[in-house]
């Protein structure tokens, strides 16, 4: 069993306070607070200046008619020569993954990091987002260990994995939004599971397998707007929601290492947008926890984060103001609910039919 040791009251724990938050808000521009309250709320703010609470535990915003945000979704060939001329700068002790995945399975490379997700995640930087690429494989190999150069399915790379999702299928999980605003949610619930036996690579693999499934949607839904708009038109966000529940956090069960894992894998690894982070948590961990987790988060993730606390009806209510209806979807407020593990199975079939389709059994 692993128990934490981490002090969390010491003087010397870096951490980020209500004051830091401050003066953080208080650099931004007007521009910069519409595109948080734009990402917060799921809609298009035209407000000249946008209010942006600085306390994380604000829940009252509540947005207008929702106006789908502006998604520029295109990559010229030119962007693609610069990415490739910028990977091939990055010293090969950097990428030594990255070559693997060249090397023994190229078709996945395609697949699954596409070059086109990190060009779009960087804003058509080719330097950065080839660094990014780089970065990605070197994480997925760390995480998944030989496992990395298989597909992302429940028989592939998460094969030693499966019966964990079946029996915690609420730990981390990709839901829609009832209402179909274009929000793709990344719901996890750790009330009633083990966090202590729960070993942190498993964690981590089911936090990945379910980012590539939340990329994958979000490719389809932008086929799909394209469809319907013309290029430079307003399109939906390319990015997911974070919702956790985790209101019986006990401070033996905080692993600052697995945190720090999952928090760079959203930040710094995985080519996804993250638009907003609703933690349903406790006081325990909003007084203790959360400054230390927000001091190494990230700017850009901790001014969208939002946290609530109350019965499960109030909060469930609260975030549709954020754009998340999860209102009809109960089953996820209990971990250990046995219809949500059909959604695993489902998947599982999914997966199955694809590679029949493909012919595909490597990558």
């Amino acid at each position: 069993m692993r128990k934490s040791s981490f002090n969390f009251v010491s003087a010397t724990v870096p951490k980020f306070t209500l004051a830091d938050e401050e003066r953080e808000i208080s650099t931004l521009t007007p521009e910069e607070k519409r595109v948080i309250v734009n990402d917060l709320n799921g809609h298009e703010n035209n407000d000249d200046n946008p209010a942006l609470d600085g306390s994380s535990s604000n829940n009252d915003s509540t947005p207008s008619s929702p106006t789908p945000p502006t998604s520029q979704s295109w990559v010229t060939r030119e962007e693609l020569d610069n990415f490739e001329f910028e990977l091939s700068k990055i010293p090969l002790s950097d990428k030594a993954a990255y070559e693997r995945a060249l090397f023994e399975c190229p078709r996945l490379i395609e697949k699954e990091s596409n070059p086109q997700r990190f060009l779009l995640y960087e804003n058509h930087n080719a330097e950065r987002a080839a660094i990014k690429m780089a970065k990605y494989w070197e994480m997925r190999e760390t995480i998944f260990g030989d496992k990395a150069f298989l597909p992302m399915t429940l028989e592939g790379a998460l094969s030693d994995d499966f019966q964990t999702m079946l029996t915690c299928p609420n730990f981390c999980r990709l839901v829609f939004d009832a209402e179909d605003r274009g929000r793709t949610i990344l719901f996890g619930n750790t009330e009633g599971v083990d966090l202590n036996n729960l070993p942190r690579g498993t964690m981590l693999r089911i936090l990945w397998y379910n980012a590539h499934l939340a990329m994958k949607r979000l490719e389809e839904q932008q086929e799909m707007q394209e469809q319907e708009h013309p290029p430079g038109s307003n399109s939906r966000g390319h990015g997911i929601v974070v919702v956790n529940f985790g209101r019986r956090l006990t401070l033996d069960q905080f692993d600052r290492r697995r945190n720090r894992m999952i928090v760079k894998s959203i930040a710094e690894y995985l080519p996804i947008q993250v638009q907003a982070v609703h933690l349903v948590t406790c006081s325990l961990f909003l007084e203790t926890v959360l400054p230390v987790v927000k001091w190494y988060m990230g700017r850009r993730l901790r001014l969208r984060i939002r946290t609530h606390q109350g019965p499960d009806k109030e909060v469930l209510q609260k975030l549709t103001s954020f754009g998340v209806n999860l209102l009809e979807c109960t089953e996820l407020l209990d971990p250990r609910h046995y219809e949500s593990a059909v959604w695993v199975s489902n998947q599982l079939q999914k997966e199955r039919r694809e590679q029949d389709a493909s012919g595909d059994e490597s990558s």
